[in-house]
């Protein structure tokens, strides 16, 4: 048992570091008295009741009838289930609360996002947050990154609207295929991804793999970055006629 990692995220959670260890030790070997405990985990004695008594008042750990009383944990997928229950019911109250206090959007603040990873990521994102369309401008490197995210966007029913310049295709998105592009035309690949037109990240891949780009809810450049898309979209259908 990874014992030290196991403390950092526990007392990471809020748990004491007493608490921590004593739980982890009774995952390891129980059931035990505290005495047994102690020893086992390297709680002074004059401190191991007083932590059993904590983590009895949680509900982690139980004794067990005897003399003396031996304690044992409950399981870890048990402690595990109740986490995700406080925390994820914590943190969507968090969210609920400061929404409540936000005051205005007005500000609107553009953010840098530097490194391709770094865009990637915030593109996956976006992606996975779509609630109901998704406009994008990709190349065939980034399409093929963000492939399984855009197939799993169509398959729980976002309109997905691509236009690619590399004539890739994605099961269930509405796919529209630019012009070839030559080297000269272009310092390198280009992203543009719009959330519910809400939310726009724009920016450029160099071919070095480097990426720099902007992200932002500014209504403006949501707006100039949705209508650029469809400005392209509409080229495309009248051209195929």
């Amino acid at each position: 048992m990874d014992s030290e990692r196991i403390e950092a995220v526990m007392t990471g959670l809020g748990f004491s570091l007493y608490e921590s260890r004593a739980y982890i030790a009774l995952v390891g070997d129980n059931p035990l008295t505290g005495y047994e405990l102690s020893g086992h985990s390297g709680i002074p004695r004059s401190k191991v009741y007083e932590c059993l008594e904590r983590l009895k008042r949680k509900g982690l750990v139980f004794p067990v009838e005897g003399s003396p009383v031996k304690y044992v944990p409950v399981p870890p997928e048990e402690l595990v289930r109740r986490l995700s229950r406080e925390f994820g019911s914590s943190l969507d109250l968090l969210g609920q609360l400061l929404r409540e206090e936000r005051r205005s959007d007005r500000a609107e603040y553009i953010f840098n996002i530097g490194g391709y990873d770094g865009v990637a990521e915030k593109a996956r994102e976006m992606i996975r947050d779509a609630r109901g369309e998704l406009d994008l401008a990709l190349w065939g490197e980034e399409i093929a990154r963000l492939r399984c995210d855009l197939t799993d966007a169509g398959a729980r029913g976002i309109r997905v609207r691509l236009l690619t310049f590399n004539g890739e295709s994605i099961p269930g998105c509405e796919v529209y295929r630019h012009r070839a592009i030559s080297p000269e035309e272009s310092s390198g690949r280009w992203i543009t991804v719009v959330r519910d037109h809400a939310e726009v990240l724009t920016g450029q891949c160099t071919g070095e793999g480097g990426a720099l780009a902007a992200w932002t809810r500014n209504r403006s450049l949501v707006f100039v970055s949705l209508k650029y898309l469809e400005h392209e979209i509409i080229r495309i259908r009248e051209s195929s006629q």
